[in-house]
Formats: structure tokens, sequence, C-alpha cells
């Protein structure tokens, strides 16, 4: 099994998390190459390379991969270098462009839901704040706005249009003149 015993002191350079994640995608890739009942490629470089094609076609993200390649050296103490393993920085490469990553949400949209649904309800001191934060927060969430931008945003900058049958807003702020700041 490609799982061993990694020392405390080694353990103790990552997170446990972390330590838990390697552990899991040497699992996962042991699993994978003891099911094809051999070595894939003739070196580890090429077995690798292969297994990174088999997650890329299950649809996991280039994290994945990434994990995957840094668990066997965390655990295994597999070099990383391109030069040991040029297939597998090629396949990582490949995959970050047939795939490019994706804008990750800061929190689930349901979170954000609930935290605008504790700003509503609010009633205390400076509720009124707290009702113009539960107003803005939506927006600054789906338009990735900072909350100077989206505290700025006036009537004259939105904007509705129709896109296919959904009616939707557009935001558009002029630039700032920059000419202002020297």
């Amino acid at each position: 099994a490609l799982v061993k015993t990694v020392s405390y002191l080694k353990q103790r350079s990552v997170k446990p998390i972390t330590v838990r994640r390697y552990t899991e995608a040497c699992e996962k890739f042991d699993e994978w190459r003891t099911g094809t009942g051999k070595l894939v490629g003739t070196t580890r470089d090429d077995t690798l390379a292969a297994y990174l094609d088999v997650l890329f076609f299950n649809g996991e993200p280039v994290s994945a991969g990434r994990y995957a390649t840094y668990a066997l050296r965390f655990m295994q103490g597999w070099s990383v270098s391109k030069a040991d393993i040029p297939n597998t920085h090629a396949a990582l490469k490949g995959w970050r462009l047939a795939a490019p990553a994706v804008n990750r949400d800061p929190m689930p949209w349901q979170a954000l839901l609930l935290l605008v649904h504790a700003l509503l309800q609010y009633d205390g001191p400076l509720a009124h704040v707290y009702k113009r934060a539960a107003l803005v927060l939506p927006w600054q969430f789906d338009g990735y706005m900072r909350p100077s931008e989206a505290l700025a945003v006036s009537k004259d900058d939105v904007f509705f249009t129709r896109h296919k049958d959904r009616r939707i807003a557009v935001i558009i702020q002029a630039a700032p003149d920059l000419s202002l700041i020297h």
C-alpha cells in the first residue's frame, strides 16, 4: 500500500486536515492502481499522469490532481520536480487549460440568505444600518463588489434588460477619475 506511517514531526509540518486529505488521496490512488492490476506506465510519472487522466474524466477539479501529486510527495517521498515527473506536470498543465479554475463563492448562497434574514430581523440600535446591509449584501456577493462599491450604487447606475426570458439588472458605474490622484 502507498499510505505509510509519516513521522510525527513531518505530520506537524502541515495542518491535520492536510494530512487527512493527503492520506485519502494516496488511498484513492492506491485503490485505482491496485484495481488496474499493474502499474499503468513503466514509471511512476507515467502511472501518475494516467491517474490524472482518470480524475479529469471523472469530473474532478484540478485541485484533486495537485493533491494527488503532492500527497505522494508528502506520504511517499516521491519527487515532484518537473525533471522527475515531466508527464505529470504536462498533464496538470493540460488539465488547467482544459478546465480553467472557476470562481468559488466565499460562502454558499443559502448561508448568505440566512445572514440577510438575521440582519432584517434585527430590531435594536442602528437597525436601519443592518437593514441597509441586508439589502446590499446580495448585490455585493453576486457582483463580486467591495462594500464601498456596493454602497456607492445609485438608482442611476442600475439598468434593466432582458436576457432570454429573464429580466436582469446590470450595474454600471463610471470609472473613478484617476487624474485627481497624484
